[in-house]
């Protein structure tokens, strides 16, 4: 028999039960925009800078395929693409990747990334996402970098990627421009799915990370393996204490 009517009804919830509230002031934010950009040889996706010689990728509209651009020395390198994905290796791409290498085109979901959150609203974005609407978003390639501008919960933000050519890292320059004329009280989680192998399904189980006595970096090796079983992989953010957790059920985005 079925138990619709047998049961007390619970009042129905208020229309916004549930949701978090936003100040008004970050509503209509339409005046945070990102400068404008002339660019030549436009194909609808992307042009040419006409003075910084950097390849513009508008993105307000998703390109056939990711558009990509490699960041490499003779060691180590990494793959970023237009929507912010990137996968890292060190000496061999395919024996020893660092991050996940996904090769999705329709998804072109990350293995690492950066994320920030707004502590008062919880709300949480990619740092390479913009709000979505169109302008507030592009990819800029340049040589021996990759910038990413994006527009978001009333901030301009900037990540600039690059591969130093004597070195075995992957650095990111980060910056968050607040535009709203308030205090914000914002968190930024640095995030990777280490692979330091072929699969990540393969290696994850042997995957040791420890954090460095300083409490800037966390370090990761696995030695389950014949070759490059002595390298070790690390995430640090200099001068700044961070907590930290490799357990994935407790991170939460």
């Amino acid at each position: 028999k079925p138990l619709t009517g047998q049961l007390p009804q619970a009042a129905p919830p208020p229309p916004d039960a549930g949701m978090i509230p936003v100040r008004q002031s970050l509503r209509d934010l339409t005046d945070v925009t990102m400068r404008p950009i002339e660019t030549v040889f436009d194909n609808e996706y992307g042009g040419f800078d006409a003075h910084s010689r950097e390849y513009v990728i508008h993105c307000s509209i998703n390109t056939p395929m990711p558009w990509c651009m490699i960041l490499a020395n003779r060691e180590f390198g990494t793959i970023v693409s237009a929507g912010g994905a990137a996968f890292t290796w060190l000496y061999n791409s395919r024996e020893n990747k660092l991050t996940p290498w996904n090769g999705d085109p329709v998804s072109n979901p990350p293995g690492q990334d950066i994320l920030v959150r707004d502590e008062e609203t919880s709300a949480v974005w990619r740092i390479s996402e913009g709000d979505g609407r169109p302008g507030h978003r592009r990819t800029r390639y340049g040589m021996g970098y990759a910038l990413f501008e994006s527009v978001n919960q009333g901030f301009y933000q900037q990540q600039r990627i690059i591969v130093p050519p004597d070195d075995t890292v992957m650095i990111r320059e980060v910056s968050l421009h607040n535009q709203t004329g308030m205090r914000r009280k914002i968190s930024v989680t640095v995030w990777t799915d280490f692979v330091l192998g072929v699969h990540r399904s393969h290696t994850a189980p042997h995957i040791l990370v420890e954090p460095d006595a300083a409490g800037d970096a966390v370090y990761a090796r696995n030695g389950y393996r014949d070759e490059f079983a002595d390298t070790v992989a690390f995430i640090a953010v200099p001068g700044i204490a961070c907590q930290y957790t490799s357990m994935r059920n407790l991170f939460h985005t």
